[in-house]
């Protein structure tokens, strides 16, 4: 398979090495500004998407809040790739939901 990111691919890998069921850009979603929007991972067994985020997650980060805020009833989770290049998980905050 062919990774957009490296972070993809690394991501990628530790689901495999755990043994976690996910497809990778599983769809394309319509924000409600009407853009597009691919999650990077759909993990089956937790029924969560994952993303990847560079560096610069500025415009990405912005993109997953509206893809999490407009679909409050399903887990969401980031991989952000830190200046030690290494992995963490974040829960995205859906509390502001109106």
């Amino acid at each position: 398979m062919t990774y957009r990111t490296d972070i993809d691919r690394l991501c990628a890998e530790t689901l495999d090495t755990l043994g976690e069921r996910y497809m990778y850009r599983p769809q394309h979603f319509k924000l409600p500004d009407g853009s597009q929007f691919i999650p990077d991972f759909y993990l089956y067994e937790k029924q969560m998407f994952l993303y990847t985020l560079s560096e610069d997650p500025s415009e990405s980060l912005y993109r997953i809040q509206a893809f999490a805020k407009a679909n409050p009833y399903q887990e969401h989770m980031i991989v952000q790739n830190g200046k030690e290049s290494n992995v963490w998980f974040v829960p995205v905050d859906n509390e502001e939901q109106t």
